[in-house]
């Protein structure tokens, strides 16, 4: 008996939070959007998504993104190796959770073209023991930042 009234006042309470988030299949507006909860963030799935959207989502998941124009657009694809790639994975985790840099704000220097060079001053004013191993690394495979072509 217990049993199902626990049940009951479970699935009242999922009904409940369920009719609070708006469905995902909307408009793509504000009102229309759905929170995602993902850890202790919560994203907002308002089209269009940004790539550096999925490079949240990866980081959070702590995995290397797997979606075609995040891969191209953080250099991910540039990388010689898996283990290359955990690298740059963690260069960027390092920005944004260590280092507190909005990744808005890292997209930004990624969509000017001054990613590597916002990075290498960042790694500049950090003393050795701050480094870590990941931006060294970056700073010995530069080429893996990509340089939007202007056109």
């Amino acid at each position: 008996m217990w049993m199902a009234t626990l049940l009951a006042i479970y699935a009242k309470k999922q009904e409940q939070y369920k009719s609070n988030v708006p469905s995902a299949i909307g408009s793509g507006t504000a009102e229309n959007s759905a929170k995602t909860r993902i850890g202790r963030y919560i994203y907002l799935n308002v089209a269009p998504t940004r790539t550096y959207h999925l490079l949240v989502k990866a980081m959070t998941d702590n995995v290397v993104p797997t979606h075609e124009q995040t891969l191209e657009d953080w250099g991910f694809n540039r990388c010689a190796s898996e283990d290359d790639r955990c690298y740059l994975l963690g260069v960027y985790i390092g920005l944004w959770k260590i280092l507190e840099i909005p990744m808005r704000e890292v997209d930004g220097w990624r969509r000017k073209g001054t990613l590597f060079k916002e990075i290498k001053k960042i790694h500049d004013e950090q003393s050795v023991g701050e480094r870590g191993q990941y931006m060294p690394w970056l700073m010995q495979n530069p080429q893996v930042i990509p340089v939007p072509q202007r056109g």
